[in-house]
């Protein structure tokens, strides 16, 4: 349901053929092919987190050795952190789980990384890269357009984990010759899941591709923008889900880092700044920064230019009432 809820309103929107793997305390997975949602003949295909990927690796919690799970699970990479901890190694995640390490959230392995803490390094890198290797196999097998990342894992961890797939598909020497698959984060974090069964049952009725979740936006007599009825006379933004929210802070007219990542919270692939004087509006260079490590555009245009090009787009998309 997740990767469902990707392929119509997050990062796979544009994507007909997609392998989703969803690391969190286990290895969760689901495959679109050419649009359609496998399941297999009783429901259970896409288990991506119990293929087999050495045979004679860890026993996996489904009774089977060498699962993708049993290697790259946030069960199996505490337990691989409990195994070194009690063998004598040093680690800053027992500062950081504050000594309970029989729960090691996704959000501790991503200080300890950040603090390039050895053990932690050495343990989710060997987790990645047995999520590398099943990249590589899905791709023999499906050849999707795309991987699609997300789970807690990922949300954490995500950089590190997607820079191994993308570098194991790269070489990959049997399809070097074939367009090596995109691999992206999920953009809808928790609410991937429940949009994903909202999909699955509207598609029942034909109708998916004409539903969406941002208004039409217009300009009030005054010039204003009007969303949903309502004239917008303060700064505000229109969210990636659609949601209208008040920065928060109050913005000048040079927005900086942290006014930014406010804007492109949910994150949009494009985001748009409406102002009655464009010139007078600029991103600081770190602002510029996060936008292009995001890889979502910015354009600053006059506001009925701006709601023009918000109401033609088809991407996820966020817009700045800049008043």
């Amino acid at each position: 349901m997740g990767v469902l809820g990707e392929c119509w309103l997050g990062a796979g929107k544009k994507a007909a053929n997609i392998v989703g793997i969803f690391p969190g305390t286990g290895v969760g997975g689901g495959i679109i092919i050419h649009g359609e949602f496998l399941t297999g003949a009783q429901g259970a295909a896409a288990e991506i987190g119990h293929m087999q990927i050495d045979p004679n690796g860890p026993l996996c919690t489904c009774g089977n050795t060498g699962c993708l799970e049993a290697s790259a699970g946030r069960w199996a990479i505490e337990r691989d952190i409990c195994a070194a901890l009690k063998s004598g190694e040093k680690s800053l995640i027992t500062k950081i789980a504050g000594n309970n390490i029989q729960q090691i959230k996704s959000s501790m392995l991503a200080k300890a990384l950040t603090a390039k803490d050895p053990l932690v390094t050495r343990i989710m890198t060997q987790a990645a890269n047995a999520i590398g290797r099943a990249c590589v196999s899905l791709n023999h097998i499906f050849n999707p357009d795309m991987f699609l990342f997300g789970g807690g894992v990922i949300e954490a961890c995500g950089d590190m984990i997607l820079n191994t797939a993308e570098k194991a598909l790269k070489n990959d020497p049997f399809f070097k010759q074939l367009k090596t698959p995109r691999v992206v984060a999920s953009k809808l974090g928790d609410d991937a899941t429940m949009l994903g069964a909202a999909a699955m049952a509207i598609k029942k009725t034909h109708t998916l591709g004409k539903i969406s979740l941002y208004p039409t936006l217009r300009l009030s007599p005054s010039k204003k923008p009007l969303v949903k009825g309502k004239v917008i006379s303060k700064t505000s933004f229109l969210r990636a889900d659609g949601k209208l929210k008040e920065p928060k802070e109050t913005l000048s007219g040079k927005i900086g880092q942290n006014e930014i990542e406010d804007l492109i919270r949910k994150s949009p692939d494009v985001l748009w700044i409406a102002a009655r004087s464009p010139k007078t509006i600029t991103l600081t260079p770190k602002a510029n920064g996060v936008l292009k490590k995001k890889k979502i555009a910015c354009a600053i245009l006059p506001t009925a230019k701006a709601l023009a090009a918000y109401n033609a787009s088809t991407d996820r998309k966020a817009i700045l009432f800049y008043l």
